[in-house]
């Protein structure tokens, strides 16, 4: 499969030569988190940009503070870039620390960039090698918000910068449009948990139809555009029609709801929602919790970029996230199943099914990436 994306990636660059198009590069940071077992492999619950997330619990786990955030600023500093970072992009405060400690640059507003001396300089050195990453001189790391709507022009401002996470802007927090991603090609609909979106007008009778959809024995109902694990529900997939029937129809009797997951609905303003089918894990036994079982996702970390027509992706960190509560102890489904992302409720993941997960996202995400770039 790789050999056959590469292939085309090749044809893809050649015919941008032949029309003299200007030639592509990009930089992105995706974390994925996702279920894993023998029999099923990986199923990617969620993939979205890793620049807003936190890493205390690798760090935490090894017993190195700033593990992640120094393997960050090598990866982003790999090809020799000038680096400028804009405000607010970047939520971790330890990889900002890291950034301080690096020469990186912290970038003004878009409007005081366009007369910032330095990085006008830095922006007009030459690219030797369009076809290549390093031959650009500026990495620019910024969210799509920072270019209030005009990247188009900037792009055409300042050819010779790269903004980094370029390829996923359109997919910033949308779960549709990432979820868009692994349909229509068998291999990513493999690693995918079964999903359906659904709008929040929907009749009783699409209500009560919705559970034919789906096969397991619980779902997950989340909303398109929220962070932080807000609006999640688990649901019994017989009970799904209840649940939806108020969130639908009569979101105001969630307010009072024990369960923050239910609380979100009350009030929000989405119009639509997804529904996914909840996968388990194989069991990992924790030492430091007393050798007990959970249900684990695994919080993955990783670069992607593209150059001479071919994509190339490299691992920072993983690591299992445990639910609050073991298997074998009393509690709600969500607290044996959903992440607790609380220290210490983390765990190192075993090497032989690290190398497993790896081989099986350097089989995929390649092909999710080419579809971010259009190229299809």
């Amino acid at each position: 499969m790789i050999k056959i994306l590469n292939l085309l990636l090749i044809i893809f660059s050649i015919h941008c030569r032949l029309n003299s198009e200007p030639p592509s590069v990009s930089f992105t940071f995706l974390i994925a988190d996702l279920k894993h077992s023998e029999e099923e492999g990986i199923k990617i619950c969620e993939l979205q940009s890793g620049v807003f997330s936190a890493f205390r619990g690798y760090d935490w786990l090894v017993n190195e503070p700033g593990a992640v955030p120094k393997k960050v600023i090598s990866m982003l500093q790999q090809f020799g870039q000038f680096v400028w970072v804009s405000p607010g992009v970047v939520q971790e405060l330890a990889i900002l620390n890291e950034m301080k400690n690096h020469e990186i640059n912290f970038a003004p507003k878009i409007q005081e960039l366009y007369q910032e001396k330095s990085f006008l300089t830095e922006a007009a050195l030459p690219v030797e090698d369009p076809y290549d990453l390093a031959s650009y001189p500026v990495l620019l790391i910024a969210n799509r918000n920072y270019f209030k709507g005009k990247l188009e022009s900037f792009n055409h401002d300042f050819p010779n910068v790269v903004v980094f996470d370029q390829a996923l802007f359109p997919y910033f927090r949308d779960k549709n449009k990432m979820s868009q991603l692994f349909s229509g090609d068998p291999l990513l609909e493999r690693i995918r948990p079964r999903w359906r979106l659904c709008e929040r007008k929907m009749t009783i009778d699409e209500i009560n139809q919705t559970p034919g959809y789906f096969s397991s024995e619980y779902v997950v109902i989340k909303p398109l555009h929220a962070l932080l694990g807000r609006g999640i529900i688990f649901v019994e997939r017989n009970k799904l029609p209840e649940i939806l029937e108020l969130i639908c129809h009569k979101p105001k009797k969630l307010s009072q709801h024990k369960d923050k997951g239910y609380q979100y609905w009350s009030n929000a303003k989405d119009t639509q929602l997804i529904i996914e089918e909840f996968h388990y894990s194989d069991p990992v036994a924790v030492p430091h919790l007393g050798n007990k079982e959970y249900d684990p996702t695994l919080r993955i970390a990783f670069m992607v970029w593209h150059e001479h027509g071919e994509i190339h992706m490299d691992f920072i960190e993983e690591h299992w996230k445990l639910p609050y509560k073991a298997l074998s102890e009393k509690g709600t489904f969500k607290d044996k199943h959903k992440s607790y992302e609380h220290i210490p409720y983390f765990e190192l993941v075993e090497p032989e099914r690290k190398a497993a997960i790896q081989q099986q996202l350097r089989e995929t995400i390649p092909l999710i990436y080419a579809k971010m770039l259009g190229w299809e």
